[in-house]
């Protein structure tokens, strides 16, 4: 393009500018300005309050007169200066770049905090289940606001995304109620390619690519905790009936609890539903599409049969409006929540292993049904899975259950088979893989 110097009118008067000359000059009523007399365009202005900053005029191919600020004087020596307009104006002619244009566009860039804030108001966040709700924003505000959020979006790269992943995982972000880890670290980066990805497919005009793609989020451990016979159980509701008793866990919590166990539900299917899901002749709650997990991709209602013990749960609760909630929060707002204390206590009461969780309930639940004889199908339909594949790993550990205990009751038989009086050694019945 062709490029020239921004010139008045009038002739100007140019000066060497250099360190003594600037230092040399005195300020006046009204701020002034000096060119240099060797790079046109470039002058140093002096403010009444005796304050000096460098900049730059140039013309771009359009005709417009622009004044670019470069830096403070004092800041930057005037040789810096110097190097920083002929860079300025290389840019220009070079790249055909407007550095005041430029520097409006980086206003006007988006934040990760602001994108998330966008995000947060979607139609595709306020479908996500409640509790997944609560769970992103908290990722986001415990973890990701504090390390990027206040980068603009074209400042986020694999390598920051990287940093802010191993600082997770090392803990940086965790408190004495937020906890950090690989699971949390891969969560987050996980929300924030997600959020990445809706902003390229709704936000007009957003053209970035995202940064976590390639970014190694290392493997998920696998739940390998389950309650494995009716002793574990045992110890499980003892213990919440101790707890309970003194007040170290509620009432409510215990319930959802004892429910978790006797269904095989995953907690927000129990924690958070409301008297209209109870179908009291049926026996069973039922959530709508939106209510549970897998309906959001199938469409479908789910029913949760309860057995006996579990009707008995729900019907001594004095029952309330369609949109109460069964099991209220403590402060009589909301709903129960299980948080990973109240395990703690449970666990070390009942003598539990340190896996078992909300969760490990459901994959008890499942193992235990598939250990029994249930087929996939079944399961499937108990669990409320929406693949095949999510469930045949119960079958899976039903089968290795059973193996280990075939092999540990015909040890003796093998022993004789093979001419020896002594029994082979025995292997106890474990976990399985999950």
């Amino acid at each position: 393009m062709r490029f020239r110097v921004s010139k008045d009118k009038k002739a100007i008067t140019r000066y060497d500018i250099k360190a003594s000359f600037v230092n040399g000059l005195k300020p006046e009523s009204s701020q002034y300005r000096r060119f240099d007399s060797k790079l046109l365009g470039f002058y140093v202005t002096v403010y009444p309050s005796g304050a000096k900053s460098y900049g730059v005029n140039y013309t771009d191919k359009h005709g417009r007169k622009t004044r670019f600020t470069i830096g403070k004087h004092g800041t930057l020596t005037t040789d810096e200066a110097r190097k920083a307009a002929k860079k300025r104006l290389a840019e220009i002619v070079v790249n055909d770049a407007n550095p005041q244009q430029q520097r409006q566009k980086d206003r006007n860039e988006l934040t990760v905090s602001e994108l998330f804030a966008e995000y947060f108001l979607s139609e595709q966040f306020r479908e996500k289940a409640p509790l997944t709700q609560r769970g992103d924003q908290g990722r986001f505000g415990n973890h990701i606001l504090p390390l990027i959020g206040r980068l603009r979006l074209s400042e986020v790269n694999a390598e920051k995304v990287r940093k802010m992943r191993r600082e997770i995982a090392e803990g940086k972000t965790a408190t004495s109620t937020v906890k950090g880890g690989e699971g949390t670290a891969r969560m987050a980066v996980r929300l924030l390619s997600a959020v990445y990805g809706w902003a390229c497919k709704n936000v007009e005009g957003f053209a970035i690519d995202n940064p976590c793609r390639g970014v190694n989020l290392g493997r998920d451990g696998e739940r390998t905790a389950i309650l494995k016979d009716a002793e574990e159980y045992r110890r499980l509701f003892e213990a919440l009936d101790r707890l309970t008793a003194t007040r170290q866990v509620t009432e409510n919590a215990a319930d959802c609890i004892r429910l978790l166990a006797l269904t095989g539900a995953r907690r927000s299917e129990v924690c958070a539903i409301r008297w209209r899901n109870i179908d009291a002749e049926r026996g069973a709650i039922v959530l709508a599409p939106t209510e549970h997990k897998t309906g959001r991709k199938t469409g479908a209602k789910k029913t949760i049969l309860l057995p006996a013990p579990a009707l008995a749960i729900v019907a001594k609760r004095e029952r309330g409006q369609p949109d109460d909630y069964v099991f209220r929060g403590e402060q009589g707002s909301g709903h129960t929540w299980l948080n990973s204390k109240i395990w703690v206590r449970i666990r070390r009461e009942a003598n539990l292993p340190d896996g078992i969780t909300n969760h490990a309930l459901r994959h008890s639940f499942a193992t235990m049904l598939a250990v029994q004889g249930a087929e996939a199908a079944q399961l499937m339909k108990a669990l409320g899975h929406a693949q095949i594949s999510t469930t045949v790993r119960y079958i899976n550990t039903a089968e290795d259950a059973q193996r280990r205990f075939l092999e540990q009751h015909t040890a003796g038989i093998s022993a004789a088979l093979e001419g020896r009086t002594e029994l082979a050694d025995v292997v106890p019945i474990g976990q399985g893989k999950r």
